[in-house]
């Protein structure tokens, strides 16, 4: 009774802010159930998000996708982005990469995951990062907390479940959907989810973007950022997940 009256509680900005207390995805060793109170810290959920997908779903009366492009694609011209496949994305696919730099399969979802599906190009999602340092569109306090730091994250732990979590960084955290870097005003996403399609691994901080294709995991993801994007100054964010401090790749 207590485990519903707690997942009763899970608010969207816990989804947003990964402290819903949901697994990454549920399995065998980790069913869906709320494995802390919502709030009281940092363990990333795709499966957040899907039950945020349903509730958006719920209460538009539209699938995921059409809701999507009817209040964000549409608006700002992010023509070439979908989380359903559409043929036209067919010529410039880029194929993704392992962590080895081997060629895997694309994928070509038929059905909206708000977690694992989204597909775009780097000039729609730098239109969708303008708009989240600029604030047009959204409510004044909304924008005031786009990206501003609820909860810390806890070192060298993505899904962090466990009854004794690690201690938080104290420069990593996560805000309504970014990771942040609060004292250098940075803001960062990467892909969590093994996966075989394109999604971007992006960094902002005053208006300047900076990605990389979407790796398997998010250890090669970071990587790749780090060694090709060239991102100035010292960042937590690498040492959260234990990333050594030189990686050899392509400058």
């Amino acid at each position: 009774m207590w485990r519903r009256m707690r997942a009763a509680g899970v608010t969207i900005r816990h989804v947003l802010s990964h402290g819903s207390g949901l697994p990454n995805w549920r399995s065998a060793e980790y069913p869906l159930k709320t494995y802390f109170p919502p709030g009281e810290r940092f363990s990333y959920s795709g499966e957040g998000f899907v039950w945020l997908q349903r509730v958006v779903e719920a209460v538009t009366g539209e699938s995921m996708n059409a809701a999507m492009n009817r209040l964000v694609f549409a608006p700002l011209e992010m023509r070439r982005s979908s989380y359903v496949r559409r043929g036209a994305f067919e010529p410039n696919y880029a194929d993704p990469h392992d962590a080895n730099l081997s060629p895997a399969a694309k994928r070509k979802p038929t059905s909206a995951n708000a977690a694992a599906t989204l597909q775009t190009t780097a000039g729609d999602f730098a239109r969708f990062l303008q708009v989240a340092l600029s604030g047009v569109g959204l409510k004044p306090e909304t924008a005031r907390i786009w990206l501003a730091p609820p909860v810390n994250v806890g070192r060298n732990c993505v899904q962090c479940l466990s009854a004794d979590p690690p201690e938080a960084e104290l420069d990593v955290a996560w805000g309504l959907g970014w990771g942040l870097e609060p004292s250098s005003g940075t803001f960062f996403h990467w892909p969590t989810t093994i996966a075989a399609g394109s999604r971007p691994s992006s960094w902002a901080r005053r208006g300047v973007v900076r990605g990389s294709s979407s790796s398997p995991t998010a250890s090669t993801a970071c990587r790749s950022c780090r060694s090709w994007c060239e991102i100035p100054g010292e960042h937590q964010v690498f040492d959260w997940l234990d990333y050594p401090r030189h990686v050899p790749g392509p400058h």
